[in-house]
């Protein structure tokens, strides 16, 4: 694989995997979001069976585009996922070019990483150093704690009831929360900014760490919480969401 085949490939993955699973999950979830924020008032309206309906949609959207987000890379076929990124940045770090250098650095520095140090290596070295890094975070926080409960939660929602509907007992199946899940959300996003910008040289998020595609996910809850209210189901003076 040489340099050209190596950036095409981290942008298929990224651009046209990672990030629109992002999208998409967090367009879920703030749908979710909107709809728990007003469900006494929803509960109480005559198009209760609308609501519940979309909620069960979008919680199946929510969870298969996280649990793409984490599926490991397979010997036979390739996907657009974080593993897979990691692989091609262990395998390939000598064919990927960094394009904002600086950029890396200054982010790597904020966790933790001296940046004399990184500044001294070159990019072959850089790289092996942030899939160590990724690759380190993401087996901490999926071998225990809050994201193992979470990831093991959604996949087997995914496996067991979504994808194929097994005859078991839904009480049976492990439980997770919106605010777990949410976390592997977060490091999604952490992930796609680093890598996004320092070798394809796209601006997934500013100068603060706020995702461009969060604010882009929250048009559609916006648009919703307008419906509701000119369907008179809330009213005007409620808090929005930011």
């Amino acid at each position: 694989m040489n340099k050209i085949q190596a950036k095409e490939l981290l942008h298929d993955i990224l651009n046209n995997g990672v990030a629109v699973d992002i999208f998409q999950a967090e367009q879920s979830l703030c749908l979710i979001n909107l709809i728990l924020k007003n469900s006494k008032e929803i509960n109480e309206s005559t198009f209760v069976i609308l609501f519940r309906t979309l909620q069960f949609i979008l919680t199946k959207e929510f969870t298969l585009s996280i649990t793409k987000l984490y599926e490991k890379s397979d010997r036979r076929y390739s996907n657009r996922s974080i593993p897979s990124a990691l692989k091609l940045l262990n395998q390939h770090a000598g064919e990927l070019v960094i394009g904002e250098r600086y950029f890396i650095i200054k982010k790597l520095a904020k966790y933790g990483f001296d940046g004399k140090y990184l500044d001294g290596l070159n990019d072959t070295q850089i790289t092996e150093e942030i899939a160590k890094y990724f690759q380190n975070v993401l087996l901490t926080k999926l071998s225990n704690g809050m994201l193992s409960k979470a990831l093991s939660a959604l996949m087997t929602a995914r496996d067991k009831v979504i994808a194929h509907s097994e005859a078991i007992q839904t009480l049976d199946l492990p439980k997770t929360t919106l605010e777990e899940a949410e976390q592997l959300l977060v490091f999604a996003k952490k992930f796609l900014g680093v890598v996004g910008m320092g070798y394809l040289s796209i601006a997934y998020e500013d100068s603060d760490g706020n995702h461009f595609l969060s604010q882009d996910a929250k048009r559609v809850s916006r648009a919703m919480e307008r419906l509701l209210i000119k369907a008179g189901i809330i009213k005007q003076d409620k808090p929005s969401i930011p």
